[in-house]
């Protein structure tokens, strides 16, 4: 009789279940509002909530719309004026898609270079997604290409992120963000600068080209007082940057199966400050860079919470930096002119000067020329020449006479040379400084930042510049037997490098200390060593 009843009952359930599963969609639930747009005016006017809006391919230039720069009757999006133009600016919009036919064929532009591309302001569970997005010609750029703001649940996704924006995807007091599969390149600064973010994934993206040769350029990825922030499965690589990554997270960041390839680095590999980022079965294949940390003491987690410092990287990841570059045999090439010793710049040469002035500010492509070993960096009163990533290079007078050759610069903001990124350098025989009478001045003569071996030897060194010499983030630096005078701020100035011997200089007419320096190891001055944390000599 129970059987009967319990027999009863299971097909009494399985009929009522029959009988409520839905075999179609009710017709109450209404299909999502999907609008198809091919004009920029027409993307504009579907701007809303709940819907999703997909742009046939083409090219969506914001600079050419309608209503640019005026008030507009969508209270979802304003423009926002900034610098030399107008920036979009979506405001408070929830549940809104906006894909392209793919980020090949699919192009959002915007002109202006101090306005973002495209800005999110207060916007909740937002997706954008298949389309490309920049600013329509490269060049000096102050503006970015996404910016959210206090923005929650927002996806990026098959993009591409390009420059001449200064940061690629910028996040700041927003939640729950996951950019993914993107291409994001040619940046000026960062590729994504996460501010006060609390939940930051960035996955099978692309990190390239980004930076500047001439201003060296930010960071792969920048994170401040952010919580939660995760990198899987991305490629960084071929940028030209102060770090790989940097900032002060609160909270623990986690680098996992990642790869970091021929990036060129003016400092270390990570800007950070404080322990315990994790670094989860990660690659490094020929980077430049000097150290991992730029903080003493730092140390990271490996996938199964085992402790690296700087000495365990250098063996765990031995492939991460190219070995020290070596100085060989050498190309001797005699110049006479200013042309011909910037022709003459590369790797491996001895660069031969005969008597006489050599004006830099007086070569045929003074301020715009370059070549793969030197550009102009522009300054403020003009350009200075910057040797950038050569090896086993020496330039010497012919006759070693110091008051008979002269290499000389006119701007005041210049330094005379710039050295950035080099090795094996020798500079010898000669004078250098400013043609103009001294007055107030920002150049220095020499500047080093970056660069490994380097010989200053029987030159004289004179301003208006501020300083003689100056070197930074770089080792085995050497000035021997040099005259420095009338430069107004000091003689040799030197912060965070390794290995610095000053010996047998005279230093007369500074307006400032003859040495100084600033968290450097190892220096000796005529022979005795000095506390190179520290010091300040006369």
């Amino acid at each position: 009789m129970k059987r009967m009843l319990l027999l009863l009952l299971c097909m009494l359930l399985a009929g009522c279940a029959a009988e409520t599963e839905p075999t179609t969609v009710p017709e109450e639930i209404d299909a999502p509002n999907v609008i198809t747009v091919a004009t920029v005016d027409e993307l504009l006017d579907a701007i809303g909530p709940d819907r999703e809006i997909i742009m046939e391919p083409g090219r969506y230039n914001l600079y050419w719309a309608r209503e640019y720069a005026c008030e507009t009757e969508n209270e979802y999006y304003i423009w926002e004026e900034c610098g030399d133009g107008y920036q979009l600016k979506l405001l408070g919009v929830e549940n809104l898609i906006l894909r392209g036919s793919g980020a090949d064929v699919t192009t959002l532009v915007t002109e202006p270079r101090y306005a973002n591309v495209l800005v999110l302001q207060n916007c909740i569970n937002t997706s954008l997604e298949g389309f490309t997005a920049g600013h329509t010609d490269g060049g000096e750029c102050a503006g970015g290409v996404v910016s959210l703001m206090g923005c929650k649940d927002v996806i990026l996704n098959a993009m591409g992120i390009f420059g001449c924006g200064t940061i690629g995807i910028q996040t700041e007091l927003c939640a729950d963000i996951l950019v993914s599969a993107c291409d994001i390149y040619e940046c000026s600064s960062y590729g994504i600068w996460g501010d006060r973010a609390n939940g930051l994934t960035v996955k099978n993206c692309t990190l390239r080209n980004l930076g500047d040769r001439q201003y060296g350029g930010g960071a792969a990825m920048w994170f401040s007082s952010s919580t939660d922030v995760k990198a899987e499965d991305c490629k960084v690589t071929d940028n030209v940057l102060q770090f790989l990554l940097s900032g002060d997270p609160s909270g623990e960041i986690a680098l996992k199966n990642c790869s970091f390839n021929h990036n060129k680095l003016e400092g270390a590999a990570f800007g950070i400050y404080t322990s315990g980022m994790v670094l989860d079965n990660c690659a490094f294949e020929q980077n430049q860079f000097r150290t991992w940390f730029s903080g003493a003491g730092i140390t990271v987690l490996d996938g199964v919470g085992k402790t690296l410092t700087e000495e365990l990287l250098d063996v765990q990841y031995s492939s991460a930096k190219p070995p020290k570059e070596t100085a060989g045999e050498q190309t001797q090439v005699t110049v006479s002119t200013v042309d011909e010793l910037l022709a003459a710049i590369a790797s491996d040469t001895e660069i031969i000067l005969k008597d006489g002035t050599y004006d830099l500010s007086g070569a045929s492509n003074y301020g715009y020329g370059s070549s793969y070993y030197y550009f102009w960096m522009e300054e403020y009163d003009g350009p200075v020449l910057t040797i950038d990533s050569v090896n086993n290079l020496t330039i010497r007078s012919e006759s070693g006479d110091v008051s008979k050759c002269t290499i000389s610069a006119v701007p005041r903001y210049a330094n005379v040379f710039n050295f950035r990124r080099s090795s094996n350098i020798t500079l010898s025989g000669f004078t250098a400084g400013h043609t103009l009478e001294p007055g107030e001045c920002m150049g220095g003569v020499l500047d080093f930042e970056g660069c490994d071996t380097v010989l200053v030897e029987n030159c004289g060194l004179f301003g208006c510049g501020i300083l003689g010499v100056q070197a930074r983030v770089s080792s085995d630096i050497a000035v021997k037997g040099c005259d420095i005078y009338e430069c107004s701020y000091g003689g040799i100035s030197m912060a965070d490098v390794v290995d610095v011997e000053i010996e047998n200089c005279t230093f007369r007419d500074l307006g400032g200390d003859a040495l100084s320096f600033y968290d450097c190891k190892n220096v000796t001055v005529d022979g005795k060593a000095v506390d190179g944390r520290s010091y300040y000599g006369e």
